[in-house]
């Protein structure tokens, strides 16, 4: 993948936080902006990330920083926190004016909600293996995860792939609801959402969520 869309992945990346005293950590999320959206951004999750979340509770965002070359927390004041009844998929949606400060141009990125032939993915999140151990709230460094299409599951809209990259169960906490991109003509592409990651006999098996469930 190139260094430009490997960029602009990490511009887009976001790590969830719970908005009180405690700051728990809840997962990554993605970005999704463009023109016809009037002005709202939409950060694309895993639903079981704001399972933990009540009624009237907020999410606190970790969002890039193109200028400090660092993430900065943003809780927007205005934030509507949706979940689908079934698939494992949540979207949080509020104003760009909430971070305009922080990042004025996201970037966009094109969909394609279906396998393309592509055999190679890249996702960056915010697992517990890249912890930062000076923090108090739970932060993670940011970290990316090269990874090779495996199948579809027929019965649900939901695909696998597989990586070679150094994880387990454990490590990897903290990366659902990252995006699955993939590059073609130089352009990137969003794919799906990471819902899940499995490291049983059959090997490291990734779960994504097709993007029609949002």
């Amino acid at each position: 993948m190139t260094a430009n869309c490997l960029d602009i992945i990490t511009q887009i990346t976001v790590e969830l936080h719970k908005a009180d005293a405690s700051k728990e950590k809840l997962g990554s999320g993605v970005l999704y902006y463009n023109k016809s959206l009037s002005g709202m951004i939409y950060v694309l999750t895993a639903k079981h990330c704001l399972s933990g979340l009540a009624e009237k509770d907020n999410v606190s965002i970790r969002v890039y920083c193109p200028n400090s070359r660092s993430y900065q927390y943003v809780t927007p004041t205005n934030q509507t926190i949706l979940r689908h009844s079934v698939d494992d998929a949540g979207i949080i949606i509020f104003n760009h004016r909430e971070i305009a400060s922080i990042n004025l141009d996201i970037p966009s990125v094109y969909v394609v909600d279906k396998n393309v032939g592509i055999e190679v993915a890249v996702t960056k999140g915010f697992p517990i293996a890249s912890l930062d151990q000076t923090s108090i709230t739970g932060e993670s460094s940011l970290a990316m995860l090269r990874m090779y299409y495996r199948q579809e599951i027929a019965s649900e809209p939901v695909f696998q792939l597989t990586t070679q990259d150094d994880y387990n169960e454990d490590t990897i906490v903290g990366m659902s609801g990252a995006g699955v991109f993939v590059e073609a003509c130089d352009e990137l592409y969003i794919n799906g959402i990471f819902t899940r990651f499995t490291d049983a006999e059959r090997g490291k098996v990734i779960y994504a969520q097709r993007l029609t469930s949002f």
